[in-house]
C-alpha cells in the first residue's frame, strides 16, 4: 500500500473513494490473502470525474503472445480537465504510466520486492477452462512490461443500463 496506492491517489480526483487494498496468492492455491481496510481516503485531483465507466488504460505485457498472456488495469475516477477529445492530458498520461513504472519496479521480475511478483494467470494455459488456480506455475506470466494509453476506454459493465 505505502509502495504503489500514493501514485494511484495522484491519478484520480476526490470523489473517488478507496475501502480496501487486497492482496491474493496464487500459489499455492488457498494461500494467504492480505487486505487492510481503508477508513477514508479519497483522489487527489479536485476537479468533476469523467462517468465511472470511463477509465484510463495500463496494458500490462508479459513477452509472450497471444491474449492468455495480456492484461490490463482500469482505473477510473479520471477528472474531466485530465482529459481532453477522450484522451489523457501529458501529465495524466505521465501519471498513468508512472504507475505502470512503480508497480514493475516494486512487484516485476527483477522487482524491489522479493515476496510478492506481478503476474498474469490465464487459467486456460494453466489448469484448464473452468478449474480454479493450479499449484504449478505452467499459467503463471511474469508481468515484464507496462504501456500507458493515452485513449480512455470503457468498463462495459459499469455502462448505465447493464447488468442487474
Amino acid at each position: 500500500m505505502s509502495r504503489i496506492f500514493p501514485h494511484i491517489k495522484n491519478l484520480v480526483n476526490t470523489q473517488v473513494q478507496f475501502r480496501t487494498v487486497l492482496g491474493t496468492t496464487i500459489i499455492p492455491h488457498n494461500g494467504p490473502i492480505a487486505e487492510q481496510v481503508i477508513e477514508s481516503a479519497t483522489g487527489d485531483q479536485p476537479d468533476e470525474s469523467l462517468p465511472s465507466y470511463a477509465s484510463a488504460i495500463l496494458t500490462l505485457r508479459t513477452g509472450f503472445g497471444g491474449k492468455s498472456n495480456r492484461g490490463r488495469i482500469y482505473f477510473g475516477g479520471i477528472g474531466e480537465n485530465d482529459t481532453s477529445d477522450s484522451r489523457l492530458n501529458p501529465d495524466t498520461f505521465d501519471a498513468l504510466q508512472n504507475i505502470g513504472n512503480q508497480l514493475l519496479a516494486h512487484f516485476g521480475p527483477a522487482g524491489g520486492y522479493p515476496f510478492l511478483r506481478y503476474v498474469i494467470w490465464s487459467r486456460k494455459i494453466g489448469a484448464g477452462e473452468g478449474s480454479g488456480p493450479p499449484d504449478d506455475p505452467s499459467g503463471i506470466r511474469y508481468v515484464t512490461q507496462t504501456i500507458a494509453r493515452s485513449v480512455l476506454g470503457t468498463q462495459r459493465h459499469r455502462m448505465v443500463g447493464k447488468g442487474s
